[in-house]
Formats: C-alpha cells, structure tokens, sequence
C-alpha cells in the first residue's frame, strides 16, 4: 500500500526524483546522494541534517517533506514509517 501513496503523492506534487527507498534514523550515517524528501507514514518529530549542515526539527511531521537531507538524526525522531526520495 505504501508504494501506492508514494506514486500518488509523486505525482501529484510534481517532484523530480528518481528512486524511493526506507530509511532509518541515525546519528551517524549520512546520505549519498542526499536525499530529495522523505516520506513520514507516522506523524511525529523528525529531525534532519540539510545540506548546509543545520539541523532542524520538524514537529508533528507527516507526508512528504520536501528538502535536500543529509541526516535524519535518531536522537529525538519519533516520526516512524520513514521513505526517502533521491
């Protein structure tokens, strides 16, 4: 089911991207390529790194959220459910 809302929420919103996949939460690890949004299946905070290397928090995220991440932080992500775009 979840492909099904990835190819709608894709086209409807006109974004240019090449490929989905899960991702999970990580202090650490970084994204390469940097992805281009990611999809949240379950409201709650989500923290990322941008590629400018701040770190902002997004509370009570949901959907699709369009920007270029470097870093989804897993200190302080509850949002679960996690898709990127790339």
């Amino acid at each position: 089911m979840a492909d099904n809302v990835i190819e709608r929420k894709h086209t409807r919103l006109g974004a240019s991207f090449q490929n989905v996949m899960p991702v999970v939460a990580s202090d650490s690890a970084t994204f390469a390529p940097r992805l281009q949004g990611v999809y949240v299946g379950t409201a709650g905070t989500l923290v990322v790194e941008n590629s400018f290397g701040d770190k902002v928090t997004l509370l009570n995220a949901t959907g699709w959220n369009y920007m270029e991440i470097k870093k989804i932080w897993a200190t302080n992500t509850t949002a679960a459910g996690l898709i990127g775009a790339f």
